[in-house]
């Protein structure tokens, strides 16, 4: 016996087992985990419910991609159409990750629920869960049955009589193997899951070669539908283009035709216009002639008015000062005469 070996204690199947089934999974790459603004470049998934959902579906990771500006610069047509291809290629896109996802959660609850999926093929695990322990009761329990009055050999001849009740077995205690013994049967253990192993990857491997082929087949599909509709879009492409051109022409025409009606109407406008702006002026020099005239006309009675008026102040202050000599006159005369008359009074009274 080699030191560090205790005898009982050997590396079984289920132990392997157990191990394998702690060991850290990678982390899976999903339809969840895709940036959706940021598509450039092909999505490589590792989640086996997001590959199935894409294998029902019929679809491959580059048809999840956005167009590159080599595929939108090769679409024919003017910008406005491939504006166009492009949001209804983006919507079609959009379609496509919604439905894959929804795919994917019904395949999870299915596997969740433990239901068949009758459009999903589920792969066998490798790895084996190894069966749940049965607890053992402290004590058995006792069938209650109804009691029998009756004898049931006089009623029922061939009434069955009671099973004997069974003693407790007892195991028996396992009894120590060699080490030699316990090492050929671990590797053979070790031999027969090598084998498994080998198996479970060579039909893997098998099945992922189907899946290749399967793809590349659903690629070439995709493409040649993917040429397909690429013409199919360059003839309707071609066909709004000249529908469009069509279009820009006849509204180029009712644009021209509006223009010039436009235009004609403004020239006539104008015409009106100057004619009554002429018209205006035609009137307001004939109007400014007659005021002109009729100041005259008043300026020059106002003048022979007033020369008259001048004419009749001067003849009053004529006779106005002719009236004041006159009265100076009279007034020096008798003034005079009254000198005279006391001096020939003053001359008698004096005598």
């Amino acid at each position: 016996m080699d030191d560090g070996e205790t005898p009982g204690l050997v590396n079984t199947p289920d132990s392997m087992e157990s191990e394998i089934l702690f060991v850290e999974k990678p982390k899976l790459f999903g339809i969840l985990d895709v940036d959706l603004e940021d598509l450039t470049t092909i999505p490589k998934f590792t989640e086996p419910e997001t590959l199935k959902a894409l294998d029902i579906l019929g679809y491959i990771p580059k048809d999840l991609t956005v167009i590159s500006p080599d595929e939108y610069s090769s679409i024919p047509g003017s910008d406005d159409i491939r504006a166009r291809v492009m949001i209804e290629l983006n919507k079609r896109r959009l379609e496509m990750i919604e439905k894959i996802k929804q795919l994917r959660e019904e395949i999870i609850r299915r596997q969740n629920a433990r239901l068949p999926s009758p459009d999903v093929e589920v792969e066998p695990s490798n790895v084996s869960i190894p069966p749940a322990k049965k607890k053992r009761r402290g004590g058995k329990k006792k069938k209650k049955s109804k009691a029998n009055t009756e004898d049931p050999n006089e009623s029922n001849p061939k009434a069955k009589k009671g099973k004997k009740r069974k003693g407790r077995k007892f195991k028996k205690p396992k009894t120590l193997l060699p080490v030699d013994v316990h090492r050929e049967r671990r590797d053979e253990a070790l031999e027969a899951e090598r084998v498994k192993l080998l198996k479970d990857l060579e039909k893997k491997n098998a099945d992922i070669e189907r899946r290749l082929k399967n793809v590349e087949q659903q690629r070439r599909d995709k493409a040649l539908e993917m040429k397909k509709r690429v013409e199919r879009a360059s003839k309707a492409a071609s066909s709004l283009r000249l529908k469009a051109d069509k279009e820009i022409m006849n509204s180029n025409k009712k644009t021209m035709n509006k223009l010039q009606g436009a235009e004609k109407r403004r020239q006539q406008i104008l015409k009106e216009r100057q004619d009554l702006i002429r018209k205006k002026s035609l009137d307001m020099r004939k109007k400014s002639k007659a005021v002109e005239s009729e100041a005259r006309k008043l300026a020059k009675e106002k003048e022979s008015k007033l020369l008259a008026l001048i004419k009749k102040q001067e003849e009053r202050r004529k006779k106005l000062e002719e009236d004041k000599k006159k009265k100076l006159a009279e007034v020096q005369q008798r003034r005079h005469a009254e000198v005279i008359s006391r001096l020939n009074y003053e001359a008698k009274h004096n005598k």
